[in-house]
Parts: C-alpha cells; structure tokens; sequence
C-alpha cells in the first residue's frame, strides 16, 4: 500500500541550495515504502506538467531522473520477489544518450515487467547511464515512460503485492518524451542559472515568463540578423523568423505543444512570433518584442494578427 506523500518538488528557479553537498550525510540505502512515496508525487508532477521532474526528494536528498530510475526499477524487481530489502542507492547515474521507442498498447504480464525492471537495473549498475529504453513483449518502451511504468506498476501495487499484469497505452510521441530531465549537483550556485531557466524550468504561463526574462536579458533583435535558432544562438541577435524559432525550439524541449506563426505589421508582410498551448489554450509569445529593442514587452504583447500557421513544433 503506498503511503502519504514524502516527497517535494522544487521547481522554482529562485529556490536556494547548499553550495556543498557532504557525501558522508547523503543516503547509501532506502526503503522501498520511501521510493513508492515518492512515485506518487512524480506521478502528481506528470499530470500537471506532462513531463517529469528534473528532481525528486527523498530523505532530504535530491535524486536526479537517471538515479531514481534505477530506484524505481530495483523497488519494482524487489516487490515481484516479495523481497523487503532496502534499495542501495546508486550516484551520479547519466542521462540516456538518445532516448527512442515504440507505440505501447496492451497488457504485460508481471513476470514481465519483474523481468524488464531487472535489466534496467542492472543496465544502470553496469553502464553508469540510463538506457534510451527497455524491450518488453509489446515493444520498446522510451526512457521518460519506462520511468513512468514504474510508478504505475507501484501505483498498482496493493498490500505489497504487485500486479499480476498491467495495462499500458504509451504513444511515443507523447509530450513526456519530449522533455529529458536535467540535474547537476556539482557548481550548483545559490540560485540556478540563466541556462537551467531556458533547458529546465519551464512550464506553463510561469515558464513563459521565464523564457522572456531569459531573452530580454541574452538576446536582443536586430533587422538583418541571423533568421535561424542556431544563429541566434551564436550571435546573441536575431531577425524576427530567428528569434522566433530559437524560442518555439526551447519550448518544445520543455514539453509545450508549439507552433510559429506570421502576420503582417506596418514594416512587413511576414512578421514571425510564437504561440504555445497552455491548460488547453493557444497564448502569444511575442519572441521580439520582449527584447530590449522594442522596450521589453510582456511576452502576450503583439503588434500583428496571425495571416497563418507557419508550422507546428
């Protein structure tokens, strides 16, 4: 039976940290009731945000997505032994390298998923990284939602007695994957950085704030300059297309559904900004007129009419 809720989420970049973590206090091992608290609140994270935490705390300590993975999957093995061991913890596990999978519909047996737990965790023990995912019976099944099988499977899991089978619909295109969380614990400084604001932090109208606090403050528009995300990034400057596209992409590695659209303004027929849905609603993100050149606008603030949809992210 899972307990009440441990563990909590810190998904404000303001949020202060300890600039030295002491090894010899963090936790070698954890019980499996600790784990499966925990898999309740990353599954309360998911369907708010539709996608996974970058962190989860568990024992005063933050776990990265790649280390509870492999605490998941050892608690998930453990249960179908009807084993009660504690979980020896394992550090500074990596991301996966390039995270793939398969549509996933139908039931899976408990032996098979006992079965695909223990690989994951003993890929994880033998290669240091997460895997980019997991071959079950119904096919493979991407990293951010082996995860999230794991906390269903404990989500199921009655009276310490897992499920004989369980039922998945997985669509590899699904928003979860299109967000691979990041942690570090090294040079963390009291406050997280610009960097985290733009690959990490964001989510919902909050994230959008963010995103243009983040460009207001690193980028700047410029008529002639680079009209592509990838120059933007090399030269602080973009043209409306460039800055447009190099936020749609930060967006959408952030889980946003996103698409860049155009309309006419008094200086051109093919002005370009950002849209991104938001509690089911398309909002504005005004990708230039947030910078400093047009007088740090709110990112809704827009100076056309969209004339079309230029594309879906």
């Amino acid at each position: 039976m899972l307990f009440a809720i441990a563990c909590v989420f810190l998904i404000s970049i303001s949020v202060s940290y300890a600039n030295n973590v002491d090894l010899d206090t963090r936790p070698t091992k954890l019980s499996q009731d600790d784990i499966s608290d925990a898999s309740v609140s990353v599954d309360k994270y998911v369907s708010k945000y539709g996608k996974l935490p970058n962190y989860v705390t568990i024992s005063n300590y933050n776990f990265s997505m790649p280390e509870y993975m492999y605490l998941l999957a050892r608690t998930v093995e453990y249960k179908y032994e009807k084993s009660n061991s504690q979980v020896s913890v394992k550090y500074n596990v990596k991301n996966p390298t390039r995270p793939s999978g398969d549509n996933i519909n139908g039931k899976i047996s408990g032996a098979a998923c006992q079965d695909y737990a223990s690989r994951v965790a003993n890929f994880i023990s033998n290669e240091g990284n997460a895997p980019n995912y997991v071959r079950t019976p119904l096919g493979n099944i991407q990293y951010q939602q082996t995860i999230y099988s794991f906390i269903k499977i404990l989500g199921e899991t009655k009276d310490n007695i897992p499920p004989k089978s369980i039922s998945f619909n997985f669509n590899k295109n699904s928003k979860i994957n299109n967000y691979i969380p990041k942690y570090s614990r090294s040079g963390i400084s009291t406050e997280s950085s610009d960097v985290d604001i733009k690959l990490n932090d964001l989510s919902g109208n909050d994230g959008l704030l963010k995103l243009q606090k983040y460009m207001n403050k690193n980028f700047n528009h410029r008529s002639g300059g680079s009209h592509t995300a990838e120059g933007v990034e090399k030269t602080k400057t973009g043209d409306c297309w460039g800055l447009a596209e190099w936020a749609a992409k930060q967006l959408k590695a952030n889980g946003y559904d996103v698409r860049i659209v155009q309309g006419s303004t008094s200086a051109a027929s093919n002005h370009r900004w950002v849209q991104a849905k938001v509690d089911g609603k398309w909002i504005n993100f005004e990708s230039s007129l947030v910078t400093k050149r047009y007088g740090s606008k709110h990112y809704t603030t827009t100076c056309a009419k969209v004339s079309k949809i230029v594309k879906y992210l």
